[in-house]
């Protein structure tokens, strides 16, 4: 009775990890579009002592079974050549995203896809689970053409260029065609690409189509496009759009005025700096000039008091050698 118990133990246990393992979570169906990338989404939630041991993508169509893609812990494969470059799954990092994405649908990509995965735990006991999901191709008409982020007028300066960009959805491949209105209500058609970079006044569109069932053709909105010659700009025209997705860039007058305005202030700064300079520099020259000439004065007086008292000293001395002290005094009055 302990061997019967001792064996059905691990096997409750196992039973356990394959319940909680199988809930592989997919859609049953999904239609993709012609020539658009799909993503067939699997994911799962990895039960606790569990990891991934291998993943295996396999496509059926008319009864045939043929394997996309396969990864374990040791190598990764993709059998089919011509969708080496097509198919591609998450990294390991992300556990539990095991979505197969699609690149350039086909009408031959249509077909049941089944999405298997292998877990083991760390007493090697193994758990698989397999999802199917039903994938259609459809065609879908092209949409009308939009310019993103761009908005009619659009003003720039003469001798400037913008860049231009169309898009639309619908079935891949989508042809663009870009026209420009001309005065007497004909189009000139300018460039097949779905960016257009434009330097000349006028009125632009373009056009879009695809191979859907009818080829219907659709067109954008006119864009008008004003060239300004460098000109003043009026207080109203103060304003200024940008726009960057596509390359686009818009720039009217005002921005002109603002630059012209800012040079001039700065002209006008650098002029009185220049005033100020030379103002000061003739304000020390002159004070220069004028303390120099202080200076002589004072010299000349000096040198003058001098020169005054050394010839009382000496005449003072002649009255002193005078014989007697009458002619002395008498020497000194005529002196003073």
């Amino acid at each position: 009775m302990e061997l019967l118990f001792v064996f059905i133990l691990p096997l409750a246990f196992s039973a356990s990890g394959v319940d909680a393992n199988k809930n592989l979570s997919v859609v049953p169906s999904i239609t993709a579009v012609l020539g658009r990338d799909v993503t067939i989404p699997c994911t799962y939630q990895l039960s606790p002592g569990y990891s991934e041991m291998s993943l295996k993508w396999t496509m059926r169509k008319d009864g045939d079974t043929k394997t996309l893609l396969y990864r374990d812990r040791l190598s990764y494969s993709i059998p089919l050549s011509m969708y080496r470059s097509r198919v591609s799954i998450p990294s390991t990092d992300q556990v539990g995203n095991v979505s197969l994405t699609l690149k350039e649908m086909y009408f031959q990509d249509r077909a049941d896809y089944m999405c298997e995965v292998t877990w083991r735990n760390g007493s090697e006991n193994t758990v698989q689970d397999t999802a199917l999901i039903k994938v259609s191709v459809v065609q879908v008409p092209v949409s009308k053409p939009v310019m993103p982020n761009v908005q009619s007028p659009i003003y720039i300066q003469a001798g400037q260029s913008i860049s231009l960009t169309c898009t639309a959805t619908g079935s891949l491949p989508i042809t663009y065609m870009w026209y420009k209105k001309q005065p007497d209500g004909t189009k000139t058609r300018l460039s097949r690409q779905a960016a257009l970079t434009v330097s000349d006044a006028g009125t632009y569109y373009c056009e879009a189509e695809n191979f859907a069932s009818g080829k219907k053709v659709e067109q954008s909105g006119p864009i008008e496009l004003i060239v300004q010659e460098w000109i003043e700009a009026t207080s109203e025209d103060y304003t200024y759009q940008s726009t960057t997705e596509g390359g686009n860039a818009v720039s009217p007058a005002s921005r002109q005025k603002g630059n012209r305005t800012l040079l001039w202030l700065y002209i006008l700064i650098a002029a009185l700096c220049i005033v100020v300079l030379f103002a000061v520099i003739i304000a020390n020259v002159i004070m220069k000039k004028r303390k120099k000439k202080r200076n002589e004065y004072d010299l000349n007086v000096t040198f003058s008091s001098h020169l005054a008292g050394a010839n009382n000293n000496m005449e003072d001395k002649k009255c002193t050698a005078r014989e007697n002290e009458y002619e002395a005094m008498i020497c000194k009055n005529e002196n003073e």
